[in-house]
């Protein structure tokens, strides 16, 4: 992996002659973090290799805190792993988001609002 990009939704106005109207599109909004794809697409691979039916992949960040997780749907639960190791987490560690969350709080307080 060299390069990713990430896209979010965007949505646009549109002018007709007969309505207006909203369009939905996907927007580039980050371009990079090699190092953060490779780690959740091996963490990815990994769990696609359990015999369970886990769903939803999905990256979560927390950017204030510099937090990076993989998410997933396993049954009813939502579950994430953080892909790097801290104080708080260790890198794989599988939780239910509930308690990674849960253990942020205190960090969350305490951050000012500066850029990182």
């Amino acid at each position: 992996m060299r390069s990713s990009i990430t896209v979010r939704p965007a949505i646009t106005q549109v002018e007709g002659t007969e309505h207006f109207g909203q369009k939905q599109s996907w927007r580039p909004t980050r371009w990079g973090l090699p190092k953060l794809i490779t780690r959740l697409t091996a963490k990815q691979k990994q769990l696609n290799n359990d015999p369970t039916r886990l769903k939803g992949f999905r990256l979560v960040s927390v950017p204030a805190l510099n937090r990076h997780f993989l998410g997933y749907e396993d049954g009813a639960d939502i579950k994430l792993a953080p892909l790097f190791s801290d104080h708080l987490f260790k890198e794989g560690e599988l939780l239910l988001a509930k308690e990674a969350f849960l253990r942020l709080v205190h960090e969350a307080k305490i951050v000012d609002d500066r850029p990182r």
